[in-house]
């Protein structure tokens, strides 16, 4: 009776997810999500060289450096590294600009860029997103319940988490606040297909339809405009 090494059946699903996530990088023509599959291919790379090792083969054909784009992973991290990319990158890591000044006076643009770099975002992105979001104020709660820097609504970070998260701490812990509205971000972007509706169902709710609301048309166009610009759009 033939029997299947458990190993191959793992490594043959992340080749699976490896082969999708190249054909829409290839194929998508938005810099943030692009650079979004980069940052995945590179963390499933890492993966495939840990699982090939184990086999004495090679993971993927080719390689993974051979991905167009990709940039090769640096150290435990799966972002980007480098600066061999074209600005869209996460961190500064490698001389990769950080871009603007976020807000407060840059207070969290560490924090900020460092999960911009886990997840595979523009740190510009999530700059602007905060600046939009609280401006940089770790105490502010809308109408709708949203706390903190990114305005997460305990649910969704709680979702995110995978754990109970309270809207104290959502306030009390900036870090968690930018890492779990960083991570919400890429999900929506993963989901969505473009940085713009990403956006938009960030503001409006992941199944509203943005663009028949003015108040989510303007949220998504002062975004995008603050990223051409280079300043950071108001609060609200």
């Amino acid at each position: 009776m033939n029997t299947v090494n458990p190993s191959d059946s793992i490594r043959n699903g992340y080749l699976e997810v490896y082969h999708d996530r190249l054909e829409r990088a290839n194929n998508t023509q938005d810099p943030a999500l692009k650079q979004h599959f980069q940052t995945e291919l590179a963390a499933i790379q890492q993966t495939l060289d840990a699982l090939g090792g184990q086999g004495g083969q090679s993971p993927v054909p080719g390689g993974g450096p051979q991905a167009p784009g990709q940039v090769p992973p640096s150290g435990a991290s799966a972002g980007p590294s480098d600066g061999q990319g074209d600005g869209l990158g996460g961190g500064d890591a490698g001389g990769v600009d950080p871009g603007p000044q976020g807000p407060g006076d840059g207070e969290y643009d560490a924090i900020v860029e460092k999960y911009a770099q886990q997840y595979g975002i523009d740190s510009a992105v999530m700059k602007s997103l905060m600046a939009k979001e609280s401006q940089g104020d770790t105490n502010a709660v809308s109408s709708a319940g949203a706390v903190g820097l990114l305005q997460l609504k305990p649910a969704t970070a709680s979702e995110m988490a995978g754990r109970q998260i309270s809207a104290e701490a959502l306030k009390q812990d900036p870090e968690l606040n930018i890492q779990l509205g960083t991570a919400y971000l890429a999900r929506m972007i993963d989901e969505k297909g473009s940085l713009e509706d990403a956006l938009g169902a960030y503001n409006q709710g992941p199944n509203a339809d943005w663009r028949s609301s003015a108040e989510g048309r303007d949220y998504v166009k002062s975004i995008m405009e603050s990223l051409q610009t280079g300043q950071l759009p108001s609060w609200g």
